[in-house]
């Protein structure tokens, strides 16, 4: 099972919001290479363990956008970069909405 981004509700469900690719998601991923492997330049991404679910605190939502930001300039493939922009989508929808929290949930 692959690594997934999901934002969660206050009652612990999944928030589905408009996905950038057309219609819509719950859930962001197709970039596990990314996470995990304590990457000095992924101080977010890289400090997940790909084993387990962790809600990401909101003080580390600008910072996990500038590690998106940054993998965004490298050779992605496009799988890969879709679920970067699903993962964008849901950490704005996060942002704008304090009843919600993004979870990480490992393989």
């Amino acid at each position: 099972m692959p690594i997934a981004f999901v934002l969660v509700d206050a009652a612990g469900k999944a928030v589905r919001i408009a996905d950038p690719s057309g219609g819509t998601t719950d859930a962001a991923g197709d970039f596990d290479r990314f996470v995990g492997g304590f990457d000095a330049e992924l101080p977010v991404l890289g400090r997940l363990d790909v084993y387990d679910d962790t809600a990401l605190p909101r003080g580390q939502l600008d910072a996990l956008l500038r590690e998106v930001d940054h993998l965004n300039q490298l050779d992605l493939k496009d799988v890969e970069r879709r679920g970067l922009e699903r993962l964008v989508a849901l950490i704005e929808q996060c942002r704008k909405d304090p009843t919600t929290t993004l979870w990480c949930f490992g393989d």
